[in-house]
């Protein structure tokens, strides 16, 4: 049984400038990236903020891309806006191809790799169509096992244009070669990790009452609603977030200070409350963990 992920498109990328054009806006460097490998890379805005994350595998220096369909028609649309006169073709193998995820690698599949992110999050596979009939929707349970492991997508769980992807952890799930040249966004990044300016962390929390709180989800990316403050020794300490797949989970923005996992961190649900009155409800901070040791330092 092939357990797939129905919200996923595979493309492929082909031209002598291929390679070329896809440094240029990505934040890995695809002049070292060596032949049957994968990477996890970013497309940012100018202003550095989150734009598309993706898959990347080079074969044979054919890159294929493995990207969210929810945001593919934007990637589309940014791609010919970029593209302009670089011999670089993107075709959509979604009629072709499943992605799938599996414990161990597909000896069946076209391709197959370790998730370039933590390696607890299993390998992924590009598999033919026509020779796969055993499957099933696999999408649901596997963002449950990435919530599990504390694991932040870009699509579901903040929003596009407005976040900064080292809040979400992507430096350290591998998404950005800091040796490369120029890309979108770079200088942003380059400031931010150099002068230490980060001041909040997105973090996947347990959902103290899953029976009761927050049972509804308002959508997906630029449809996420941010639900009651959160405190910490009776300051504001950040927001919640539903997540999209599992109410066992919340999604939380906290700031940096305050994020030291001896201390009860509180959601009051009146966000114009920011006293000690009001209903509030004590949740533990987990670090998971692929995150760096100095995380939970302020």
């Amino acid at each position: 049984m092939k357990n797939i992920l129905n919200d996923r498109t595979l493309l492929r990328f082909t031209g002598e400038d291929a390679k070329t054009f896809l440094h240029g806006i990505l934040t890995q460097d695809f002049k070292i990236i060596e032949n049957n490998t994968a990477n996890f890379s970013l497309m940012l805005t100018p202003q550095g903020k989150y734009q598309f994350d993706m898959f990347i595998y080079n074969q044979d220096n054919i890159i294929y891309m493995d990207i969210a369909t929810h945001l593919l028609e934007s990637f589309l649309k940014k791609f010919k806006m970029h593209k302009l006169r670089a011999n670089v073709i993107c075709e959509n193998l979604n009629n072709d191809f499943h992605i799938s995820v599996s414990d161990q690698i597909d000896t069946t599949a076209f391709i197959s790799f370790q998730d370039p992110r933590y390696k607890d999050l299993g390998y992924r596979s590009f598999i033919e169509k026509s020779n796969t009939t055993n499957i099933q929707d696999y999408t649901q349970e596997y963002h449950k096992k990435r919530y599990a492991l504390g694991i932040m997508d870009g699509v579901y769980d903040f929003k596009t244009q407005s976040t900064i992807v080292l809040e979400a952890g992507f430096e350290e799930l591998n998404a950005i070669n800091w040796k490369k040249g120029c890309y979108m966004g770079q200088e942003l990044m380059s400031r931010i990790a150099r002068r230490k300016l980060m001041k909040k962390r997105m973090l996947i929390i347990p959902n103290p009452n899953p029976q009761e709180l927050f049972l509804e989800y308002s959508g997906i990316n630029d449809e996420l609603t941010s639900l009651p403050l959160i405190y910490a020794d009776n300051s504001k300490a950040g927001r919640i977030y539903r997540s999209r797949f599992s109410n066992q989970y919340l999604i939380a923005s906290l700031y940096i200070g305050k994020l030291d996992q001896d201390t009860y961190i509180k959601i009051n649900d009146d966000d114009e409350n920011e006293n000690e009155n009001g209903n509030k409800i004590q949740i533990t901070i987990n670090k998971p963990t692929w995150v760096q040791e100095n995380l939970f330092t302020s």
